[in-house]
């Protein structure tokens, strides 16, 4: 009886795992998780994501797009949810055991209904209806278009539709009906008027997971395009034609009228300013061009460019060039480059530079910006900013910063979590680094206290000194660098340079003292260590009157001196003191 109850006790518990862990799998989309992804692609975003929520994914690499790099941000919500805005809603889920299965969306088809032909000579007016192919439902702002002619109209709220083709030279007329989230359909139209219908045809270059309206969703896109545009734009996501030429007064008003932003041209010449899908060769405009897509060779503009994909070439314009992906050339602009993912070339602006990564040259006049990495040379008169990596060199009137640096900087603070490099500055604050206060005392002055910052490599002295006493008076103030040669935990040695004025009554008759140190340090404990050895010193006088209680003689009496020239001896000298560090 006992041996009874123990089984079926058993049976029970193995019962409840395996309900409880069937139930438990299949509500991973429901499951709530907060989650930061940071610059990466979709696949490692997914892999956050199951790790996070304690599941699996499942689907084919050909259907995740991985050609950009993402950041998002979710606090409690439904993994579901999440999935929706990472994959746009064009994708299905279904979870088996614990696994989440991602598969595209079976698109909806349209029809093409109650066609109105008319013809006159070789110009056609062609209407109708596009209705949802499952329900009869009419379908509101459908894109209908003529491939090859590069004519297109929208559907009104009734689902209505009048396009009209001029110069038809050719026997037969394609006209495609396209709407986001639907297949595309195609109608063949013969001369003599009959129509056979082409079926549901999905355009060989649409890619539904691709977002190319990025670009109209900036902040000039917003301004400048319509939302007519807009919708064609979202419509035709996946449908690209190239063409020779083009020429626009501005978006819309162009020699291939609403279908520009889907063409991609070889010349494109905008007299204020275009909208098309992109340049193989030149662009021009009076003020601005707006790209869909890559701009290839060259793009010129008097005020702006915007481009929703790459840069090739050279892109030049009188006050900013926003890029949404990548930069391969030089862009020089009179105010303003913003590159979203990696610059590679050079880039000039006047007064800003942003990209995301940066291998090359940036030059600006006040500030430089990279979101991770930056290899290179970078010249700003204010600031350069790197918030991951930086190997190069970095040159600022005021602020160098990055969170691990290899290379040289100059600037009056320089900044750096870590450092293998140079920082030269007033200021150079590096996590790992040196930040050392040391207390002296030398022949001239009785009391000296200077601050180092830097590194072994390279680091910079701030340097303040008197002499206290009531007849001999003196006050030392000025910079140096140094390097210090490790030679165990203990035991270093320091080869120091400066320049400091000196004070003895009169600002207008400061002298100049400058010095070159070999010093001997040992630590003695922890953040303490003494310090001495030899100096050499060279000290221009200003014709100084000599002025009660201060010194009249430098250096003092007994030490053998070196003339430099009628207004400059040297002399060699000693220094003494302790280290705080």
């Amino acid at each position: 009886m006992n041996n009874h109850n123990l089984l079926k006790r058993t049976l029970l518990v193995f019962m409840v795992m395996f309900f409880y862990q069937a139930a438990f799998a299949q509500n991973n989309l429901n499951k709530k998780i907060t989650i930061t992804i940071e610059n990466q692609n979709l696949s490692d975003a997914l892999t956050i994501i199951s790790k996070k929520g304690g599941f699996y994914f499942s689907y084919s690499s050909n259907i995740i797009p991985n050609d950009s790099l993402i950041t998002f941000r979710a606090t409690n919500k439904s993994v579901k949810e999440i999935l929706d805005q990472l994959l746009k809603g064009h994708y299905e889920y279904k979870e088996s055991k614990n696994y989440i299965i991602i598969n595209k969306k079976l698109l909806k088809g349209l029809s093409m209904i109650d066609y109105d032909i008319k013809a006159s000579g070789n110009q056609y007016t062609i209407s109708g209806y596009v209705i949802d192919a499952q329900s009869g439902e009419k379908i509101y702002n459908a894109s209908v278009f003529e491939r090859q002619m590069l004519s297109s109209t929208l559907t009104n709220k009734d689902g209505y539709f009048s396009l009209r083709l001029k110069n038809v030279q050719k026997k037969t007329i394609d006209l495609t009906a396209s709407k986001s989230l639907y297949r595309d359909t195609t109608v063949m139209i013969l001369h003599e008027i009959t129509v056979r219908p082409g079926g549901y045809k999905e355009s060989d270059n649409r890619m539904y997971d691709e977002d190319s309206s990025q670009v109209e969703r900036t902040f000039m896109g917003r301004i400048l395009l319509s939302s007519k545009q807009s919708i064609q734009s979202l419509n035709l996501a996946g449908f690209f034609a190239d063409r020779p030429f083009q020429a626009s007064v501005v978006p819309g008003l162009s020699s291939h009228g609403m279908m520009s932003s889907q063409v991609v041209n070889k010349f494109s010449f905008n007299i204020l300013g275009g909208y098309t899908a992109g340049v193989d060769g030149f662009e021009m405009a009076g003020i601005f061009n707006i790209n869909k897509k890559n701009s290839q060779y060259v793009q010129l503009a008097g005020v702006f460019n915007v481009v929703g994909g790459s840069v090739k070439g050279v892109q030049l314009s009188g006050i900013t060039n926003t890029i949404l992906d990548n930069v391969n050339g030089v862009q020089l602009t009179g105010i303003y480059n913003f590159v979203n993912h990696s610059m590679n070339g050079v880039q000039l602006s006047g007064i800003f530079n942003n990209g995301q990564s940066v291998a090359g040259v940036q030059l600006t006049g006040i500030a430089n910006h990279v979101s991770t990495n930056a290899r290179g040379f970078q010249l700003a008169g204010i600031t350069n900013i790197v918030e991951k990596d930086a190997d190069g060199v970095q040159l600022a009137g005021i602020l160098n910063y990055s969170r691990k640096f290899s290379g040289f900087q100059l600037a009056v603070i320089n900044i750096a979590d870590s450092s293998s490099g140079c920082s030269l500055g007033l200021l150079n604050f590096i996590k790992n680094g040196y930040f050392k206060v040391g207390v002296t005392v030398n022949e001239l002055t009785n009391t000296n206290v200077y601050l180092k910052t830097g590194n072994s490599k390279l680091y910079t002295m701030l340097m303040a000194g008197t002499n206290l006493s009531d007849q001999e008076k003196i006050f030392t103030f000025g910079l140096g660098i140094g390097h210090d040669f490790i030679f165990s935990h203990r035991f270093s040695v320091s080869t120091e340079a400066s320049s400091q004025s000196v004070f003895i009554g009169e600002w207008a008759n400061t002298g100049i003292l400058a010095k070159g140190n070999l010093n001997i340090n040992f630590k003695l404990a922890k953040g303490i260590a003494i310090t001495a050895g030899p100096t050499f010193s060279m000290y221009t006088n200003g014709n100084a009157v000599p002025v009660e209680g201060y010194r009249t003689q430098i250096p003092p009496a007994n030490y053998r001196t070196y003339t430099i020239n009628k207004n400059t001896v040297g002399w060699i000298g000693w220094n003494a003191g302790l280290i705080v560090f």
